[in-house]
């Protein structure tokens, strides 16, 4: 939205400002585990779900997709299920493959994986590493595949299984006007908790305090400048 890329081509929004990073969200794809498909390539002819209509993670899967040379109306039956429908449509095989952009664990993959068996396809292509190097926000990320088995932080599946992919960091925006004083005390009281923040969360547990304010989609609010001491949960 900064930048006027995408959906937001003609309608870009230059007052925003970024406060901090919170965990990444990573471009997901994900297929039945007896499926024949294995790369993006594969999904030519197939029943796929782009995600919900006009959103960043359509746009996210429909660029992924011509960039590997389907054309989205001619190549697959495109649907725009939301995420949770299109984790029961594929255990039932009314879809093929469905996309979702999220972070692990996203509660929709978690559904597909308690109905059905499932695997998550790596996205490492050339086409994949031009696009990552081509856009300035985005980055590769391992998604923990390991994630979508029952949470136990002393499971060391859990936080090792991972198939490559790429995404970009949620971030916590706001409006250039919001005063400085309101923007530092939500900035204050989030770095004073993040070690409860970890704690509450897989999406959060391996949040860094100076990476946070690392590499923003936007620029930083200057109520967001500052150092906070982490207190005990």
């Amino acid at each position: 939205a900064v930048h006027g890329t995408g959906i937001w081509e003609d309608d870009a929004q230059p007052g925003l400002r970024a406060l901090f990073t919170v965990h990444n969200v990573a471009v997901t794809l994900v297929v039945r585990d007896s499926s024949e498909i294995y790369l993006v390539t594969d999904l030519a002819g197939r029943r796929v779900n782009l995600g919900i209509p006009e959103s960043f993670g359509q746009q996210n899967a429909v660029e992924l997709l011509e960039r590997s040379g389907l054309d989205v109306k001619d190549d697959i039956e495109p649907s725009g299920l939301l995420p949770k429908e299109a984790a029961r449509a594929l255990a039932a095989d009314e879809i093929d493959a469905f996309f979702v952009s999220a972070a692990s664990p996203d509660p929709a993959i978690t559904l597909a994986a308690e109905l059905t068996d499932i695997r998550l396809l790596p996205l490492s292509s050339a086409e994949v590493i031009q696009l990552v190097s081509e856009t300035p926000w985005l980055s590769y990320i391992d998604i923990t595949t390991g994630h979508y088995r029952p949470f136990d932080p002393l499971d060391e599946v859990f936080w090792t299984w991972s198939v490559p992919s790429y995404g970009y960091e949620s971030t916590v925006i706001v409006d250039a006007n919001l005063p400085e004083e309101v923007v530092n005390d939500v900035t204050g009281f989030v770095f004073h908790h993040l070690n409860e923040l970890r704690s509450d969360h897989p999406f959060f547990y391996r949040l860094d305090y100076d990476e946070m304010r690392d590499e923003l989609m936007a620029p930083i609010h200057p109520g967001a400048v500052g150092e906070w001491e982490l207190v005990d949960p």
